[in-house]
């Protein structure tokens, strides 16, 4: 199902259990009057923001950015696979093998 940003922040809240004014103060802001600009389409959502909201509304980030994708650029989504980032492994240099080794 696709949704609205605005939508999906109001469902997750519901979900969570939050008030606007909870989830405001969660993501920094002093009132959570955003918020409800935010869920009712009056307000445009702070793309740069995006990890802290994905993070605070307990969404995995992949299907957040999916969502924001759809309403802001929805010609782009044939082209776009949102799936989970993977995560860098830290690369050692290969141990050379000693003659103890053998």
């Amino acid at each position: 199902m696709e949704y609205s940003v605005g939508a999906f922040i109001k469902k997750r809240r519901e979900e969570l259990k939050m008030t606007q004014t909870e989830l405001g103060k969660a993501l920094g802001y002093r009132y959570g009057n955003f918020i409800g600009y935010l869920e009712n389409g009056k307000a445009v959502f702070p793309v740069e923001k995006w990890e802290e909201y994905a993070q605070v509304l307990n969404t995995p980030k992949h299907e957040f950015l999916k969502i924001i994708f759809q309403e802001k650029y929805p010609s782009m989504m044939d082209y776009l696979d949102f799936h989970p980032a993977q995560k860098s492994m830290e690369m050692s240099p290969p141990k050379s093998m000693s003659t103890s080794d053998k």
